[in-house]
């Protein structure tokens, strides 16, 4: 295979601070589209493919909006967004490109943050009735809040500014910020598309358990604004912690908002939006709804309701003008339905033939009533991409229920039906995601000697860039999968693959892969340490505890894999130390027991056992009464994180296992008594926490927690429990530190024994 200049240098990209990956000579690396390879896939694949361009994202207009912004040429920017909202309401695939460049490329058209709200703030000031500057500003929330909300990587920037409830509360203020906005532009431009199909995509990345709070909005549109309303980042339940507090001005600082950042609700319905009337309302406690009515209503019917069903479109046309409003009936029961459904219609009113906010939708309806949506007048005029497109979540949801892991296998299809099914979909005309994801479950549930999987591998490629929005896990195993078969392949389309997906951020998974390829040369790259130690430390700095690491090492050789994984150990992330402890202990890489005792510690709950086995060895191995005091408070160190996690018995007690040699040399007696507390709630029916238990109760080093012939007790109950424990190194161990240690402890034993009948035995 020719080999790409796909390392040639680090070029700056004008939309970050952060440099793009470099550029390829090769016409097949170029980031067109012409590049990818047509699927033709036999069994199992459908033999006719939707062929069309994936055109969802536009980075070259989102590019020229932040260019603009940030040269504070507002008036180019203002014909810039009027025309794209233009073509917008004539052509349906400008119309999806608009809508999706506002709702996810918030990292182009906001690369600089907190410095992108002022440009904004300083173009609203300027031209205070532009509604394009409001809707700018309302997409500028929408990127706040999807990072805002988006469970951030353990170590990452975020989760080390802040608290996930500090984050929560500064979000919900971003939504608020972002509905006002809403309401700003339509009162500047009723005639503005866009506006109500970004507050219907926001509103629907709520979950339906943590709903947002709509009193406000439904009071200003039914007309109770007397009294007026204000909103702040800092909620009831973080208001008292300095701590939450000091988070959240932090996540302010961020987005560009002081500290003591307030915003007062309007009191006046923008004249263009319909006016609602509220007929019941679970907000009679001080705006906070019923848990129970919350969790009742939430998969609820469409809760607009109007007098003549047949002329609501007529009645919300009309109501636009102004002259003669139709009041809208509106049940407030916790949810965000009828949210969901006033915006969804207030964007037909304005732009009839509007497609982008269907789909979002239906995400929001069960299969019921979805397909009552699909087969009413109102979703007639669809052709029959538009359909299955509205349609995608009814297979999707039944994919989920019939593929993975279920606790009741007999309840799920089986695999040449669920085959059938996704053979089925992807004869559909789909969106390149949906597509995507149909493919990535195939791969999922494919065995690995299946002669397809290379058709599959192009076709999914062919979708571009596997990008956020799916299941993490499935992302890593699938992704993982298919760049391993590229690279064994000689897959040509693999560089350019890569180099898109690493422009667009896509997942670290490729940043990664990009990263390794270009430091080996490898895959059709030149090899480039620059680029390559640029790479690492991206994923470092947004994902330091990312498991991606570990996804590609499996992937790699042993020798790679060991290379590869002490770069991430370097780095800090402890994915990649664990990944090398075992290896050493499985004998498959080179390093000292200080070596995997160091990377084993980066992440002490998720390696207990190893570490646990580890200290043990190096205790029996040293003489030295400074290193076994040091190894002791590691082992403490540790039962306390397993404590913390709820992780000390296991359902085997393999992790008591390990610790039952070292747990005689423990003498913290609040460790004991609270280990103690944890053992005896999960010791039935599991021998190995009874024998934790009668080591610490028959131990004179417990001090206050000995009691020896509580000790016998629970050693009878193990034996009891499994015979086969006797037999084990670890009941060795027990007895010879606390129960056979000299002559005189046997026979001391012997006699308690025979003392402690069988119905004295804890669960006898």
């Amino acid at each position: 295979m020719p080999a790409l200049s796909a390392c040639a240098n680090i070029l700056p990209n004008p939309t970050s601070q952060t440099p793009l990956p470099c550029g390829s000579t090769n016409s097949k690396a170029t980031g067109n589209s012409t590049h990818l390879p047509q699927p033709n896939c036999r069994k199992y694949v459908c033999r006719t493919r939707h062929k069309g361009p994936w055109h969802c994202h536009t980075p070259a207009l989102a590019s020229s909006i932040h260019e603009l912004l940030h040269a504070g040429q507002y008036p180019q920017l203002e014909k810039l967004l009027a025309a794209a909202t233009s073509a917008g309401r004539r052509y349906a695939q400008d119309e999806e490109a608009f809508f999706h460049l506002l709702v996810r490329d918030g990292d182009t058209l906001f690369a600089d943050g907190a410095a992108s709200y002022q440009r904004l703030r300083a173009w609203r000031d300027a031209f205070p009735q532009s509604a394009q500057a409001c809707l700018l500003e309302a997409a500028y929330w929408q990127y706040c809040y999807h990072r805002l909300t988006v469970t951030p990587d353990q170590g990452s920037p975020q989760a080390q500014l802040s608290s996930r409830q500090a984050a929560a509360s500064v979000a919900h203020f971003c939504s608020d910020l972002l509905l006002v906005a809403v309401l700003a532009a339509l009162e500047r431009d009723p005639g503005l598309w866009i506006a109500p199909a970004l507050a219907l995509f926001h509103i629907g990345e709520y979950h339906p358990a943590e709903p947002y709070f709509d009193l406000w909005l439904a009071e200003l549109l039914a007309g109770r604004t007397e009294e007026p309303q204000r909103s702040s980042p800092y909620n009831d339940q973080l208001a008292d912690d300095a701590a939450e507090c000091a988070g959240v001005a932090r996540l302010l600082a961020q987005i560009g908002l002081p500290a003591d950042a307030e915003l007062a609700f309007p009191r006046l319905r923008p004249a263009a939006l319909p006016a609602v009337e509220i007929a019941s309302s679970v907000y009679d406690d001080g705006g906070v709804a019923d848990d129970d009515v919350e969790a009742d209503q939430q998969h609820a019917a469409p809760v607009i309701t109007a007098p003549e069903p047949q002329g609501l479109w007529q009645k919300l046309r009309q109501s636009l003008g102004a002259k003669s409003p139709s009041v809208l009936q509106v049940h407030l029961d916790g949810s965000n339905s009828w949210q969901l459904d006033y915006w969804l219609h207030v964007a037909q009113s304005v732009h009839p033939q509007i497609f982008c906010v269907l789909p979002a939708r239906a995400w929001h309806l069960d299969d019921a009533a979805l397909q009552s949506w699909l087969d009413s007048r109102e979703l007639a005029g669809l052709n029959p991409e538009q359909r299955h497109i509205v349609a995608f979540p009814l297979s999707c949801r039944w994919l989920d229920a019939n593929t993975g892991i279920s606790y009741d296998p007999d309840a799920q299809a089986d695999s040449d039906t669920v085959f059938e099914r996704l053979n089925h979909e992807l004869d559909k005309p789909l969106r390149p995601g949906q597509r995507q994801f149909l493919l990535l479950q195939i791969l999922d549930e494919m065995s690995p000697d299946n002669p397809d999987h290379r058709d599959f591998a192009e076709a999914l490629i062919s979708t571009g860039p596997i990008r956020h929005g799916l299941s993490a896990t499935r992302i890593a195993m699938a992704q993982c999968w298919l760049y391993q078969f590229a690279l064994a392949h000689d897959c040509d389309w693999l560089p350019a693959t890569l180099e898109l997906a690493v422009r667009e951020r896509a997942n670290t998974t490729a940043m990664l892969l990009y990263a390794w390829l270009a430091q080996t040369g490898r895959g059709g790259f030149c090899a480039d340490a620059v680029v390559a130690e640029h790479w690492y430390a991206e994923v470092a700095r947004l994902a330091p505890h990312t498991d991606d690491w570990d996804w590609i090492a499996q992937i790699l050789a042993d020798a790679d894999a060991e290379t590869f994984c002490r770069i991430g150990a370097d780095l800090g992330n402890p994915q990649c130390a664990s990944f090398l402890a075992r290896r050493v202990l499985a004998g498959r890489a080179s390093g000292s027991r200080e070596d995997v005792i160091r990377w084993l510690e980066s992440d002490r709950a998720g390696n207990a056992r190893e570490l646990l086995q580890c200290y043990s060895e190096a205790f029996a191995s040293t003489d030295d009464a400074a290193q076994r005091a040091t190894l002791l408070a590691s082992v403490a160190e540790l039962v306390h994180v397993l404590i913390e996690n709820a992780d000390l018995v296991d359902r085997r007690g393999k992790t008591l296992r390990r610790l039952l040699p070292l747990l005689p040399r423990l003498d913290d007696e609040t460790l004991l008594e609270e280990m103690l507390g944890e053992l005896e709630a999960e010791s039935e029916d599991c021998a190995p926490a009874m024998l934790a238990i009668a080591a610490i109760r028959g131990n004179v080093r417990s001090g206050s927690q000995h009691d020896y012939r509580d000790g016998v007790r629970w050693l009878l109950a193990a034996e009891a429990c499994d015979a086969a424990l006797c037999d084990t190194p670890e009941y060795s161990a027990v007895l010879a530190a606390v129960f056979e240690c000299d002559a005189d402890a046997r026979a001391r034993l012997a006699s308690t024994r025979a003392e402690i009948s069988p119905e004295e035995l804890p669960f006898a």
